[in-house]
């Protein structure tokens, strides 16, 4: 369910899929944070099962966005980054329920400079890391 909700479509600007995914993000982790917060804090790394779906999902974050994009995911650079900005989304969401001033809104507009900042500038065009 949260896969198709976020999926990034191929027909939109990339700044309004990523801005619709994390909206969907967002509204699902509103109305399942107690199960996005049991998978995340505690599931990982104590069970396989659980480990394997919160890995798929992640993974297919990570492809939708290189299909989107056309970065190359085999350079570890890349992959740290993809890496990166997946636990900032992560991150953030888990406090959704905890902080009643992160609306929709403030959770998108961080995650979409996030990744803008992680993927552009200077340090995507230098080598900044094994290729």
């Amino acid at each position: 369910e949260l896969l198709e909700a976020t999926r990034l479509g191929l027909g939109e600007p990339l700044e309004g899929a990523l801005t619709r995914s994390l909206e969907a993000f967002y509204d699902f982790v509103s109305v399942r944070g107690t199960l996005f917060r049991a998978l995340v804090r505690s599931g990982v790394g104590s069970d396989n099962e659980v480990d394997h779906h919160v890995e798929r999902v992640r993974s297919s974050i990570i492809s939708q966005v290189v299909l989107r994009t056309g970065l190359d995911a085999q350079k570890p650079a890349i992959r740290w980054r993809l890496r990166a900005w997946i636990g900032a989304v992560e991150s953030l969401a888990l406090e959704i329920s905890g902080d009643e001033q992160l609306t929709s809104e403030h959770f998108v507009a961080a995650l979409t400079d996030a990744f803008l900042g992680i993927f552009s500038g200077p340090s995507m065009e230098s080598k900044s890391g094994p290729e």
